[in-house]
């Protein structure tokens, strides 16, 4: 028998899909199309390994040398490939010869939704309220965004995305100070977003009942945790650049008798409580009102590289494009949540937050600034970018009990 006239060749494939961009959060299902050197047969599911993505069906054409495989992405996934695998032995051709194992993974994926945006005013307003319910007792705050717009916009993007739900009270010191948010019963929650400028030099003091945030040895280094203060705790507070202490951003409206409960509970040598204290809830529960005079009202933050953002002034009707880092806001007035920021990441996916602050917006800044000028009088606060704020008086020198304190001051990174 004549050798030549055997086919010894095992069939060999190629792999297309129909996605030419990165598979994101809004992709239903894509379509690998398995292109065979010949016709083959044998082909089925259980063939084909998937990684970061479902199998979903596989169809053969017409032609028995091309089969599609259909893909649901996998959710949650921030950066990497859709990645098929036909397993060795899969298919076989006319001659009875197997094909060698074979992948792709030429499908970038991108699933995670970027965080919402922050809407922060640039002159401040009536004070909102976040209820912060925990597994000993609820507790309602106000929140101060007149001295500390970035810390309270933070507080209330992390409070309404639902993030401190489960989050635990991690560290408490009797006679100090309660500090929550940044961990579950399982470890360290990664926060959502980036750290924010610290607002330590604002006016307000760490006294007792107050709200701050936590922070590393680094000033701009807070981002979801936070300390209600059991006591005065006046060495805390801004003394000097060098020395930027916490940044108060509330107050314990109603509910200080949890604050002392939770610090009466038995803990370890790192100041955990031995039984769990869990944030059940932190929500937003008072939306506060201003009225602005300024042309560009509301700074965006937390808007990731890349991104691109649009607004709506009508609760989600209408979309426009945004740019920069301001939104610009007609005289008008703003029901809360009325206006809405959305960005949209370089992957597709999008995310949108809104002000939940009721908000009236007057003459635009230049104009009041202008009519004050030419009027000979005095500019009055409102007009101004920024007003003059109280600063606390430098606190007297630390006792041994103060510097013991400060030691243990600092939050885990």
């Amino acid at each position: 028998t004549d050798l030549a006239s055997f086919d010894m060749t095992a069939p060999t494939v190629t792999f297309s899909d129909n996605l030419p961009g990165i598979a994101n959060r809004s992709t239903g299902s894509l379509r690998f199309t398995l292109t065979f050197s010949e016709a083959v047969t044998g082909l089925e599911a259980s063939d084909l390994g998937v990684s970061n993505g479902t199998l979903l069906s596989v169809d053969a054409g017409a032609d028995s040398s091309i089969y599609t495989v259909s893909v649901s992405p996998a959710l949650g996934v921030a950066s990497g490939k859709i990645g098929l695998t036909l397993k060795a032995g899969a298919v076989t051709d006319a001659s009875g010869n197997q094909n060698l194992a074979a992948s792709n993974s030429a499908q970038a994926i991108d699933t995670v939704a970027p965080a919402a945006p922050k809407p922060v005013p640039l002159l401040g307003f009536d004070n909102p309220q976040v209820t912060i319910q925990t597994s000993m007792g609820t507790m309602v705050a106000e929140l101060y965004p007149t001295q500390a717009p970035i810390t309270v916009a933070n507080m209330l993007a992390y409070a309404n995305a639902g993030f401190y739900a489960g989050t635990l009270f991690h560290r408490v010191i009797p006679g100090f100070m309660d500090q929550g948010g940044g961990y579950t019963a399982s470890g360290y929650k990664t926060p959502t977003y980036a750290a924010i400028t610290l607002e330590s030099n604002n006016g307000l003091s760490n006294l007792r009942g107050t709200l701050a945030m936590a922070r590393t040895a680094v000033a701009d280094s807070a981002t979801s945790q936070f300390f209600i203060n059991q006591v005065d705790n006046l060495f805390l507070n801004y003394s000097s650049a060098t020395s930027p202490g916490y940044a108060v951003f509330g107050k314990v409206l109603a509910g200080l008798d949890v604050v002392d409960s939770i610090a009466g509970v038995p803990r370890s040598s790192s100041d955990k409580p031995l039984t769990d204290i869990t944030i059940t809830s932190l929500q937003q529960t008072a939306t506060g009102s201003t009225q602005l005079a300024s042309s560009s009202s509301l700074s965006v933050s937390g808007l990731e590289p890349g991104a691109v953002w649009s607004y709506s002034l009508n609760g989600g009707s209408t979309w426009l494009a945004g740019s920069g880092t301001n939104l610009a806001l007609p005289a008008a007035s703003y029901a809360a949540n009325t206006i809405q920021i959305k960005q949209t990441d370089a992957a597709g996916n999008a995310s949108t937050g809104s002000f939940s602050s009721a908000l009236t917006t007057t003459q635009p800044l230049w104009s009041a600034r202008t009519s004050s000028l030419t009027a000979g009088k005095p500019i009055p606060c409102w007009a101004m970018f920024h007003c003059p704020t109280a600063r606390s008086a430098k606190p007297p020198r630390q006792t041994a009990l103060q510097v013991w304190k400060l030691s243990r001051a600092r939050p885990s990174a």
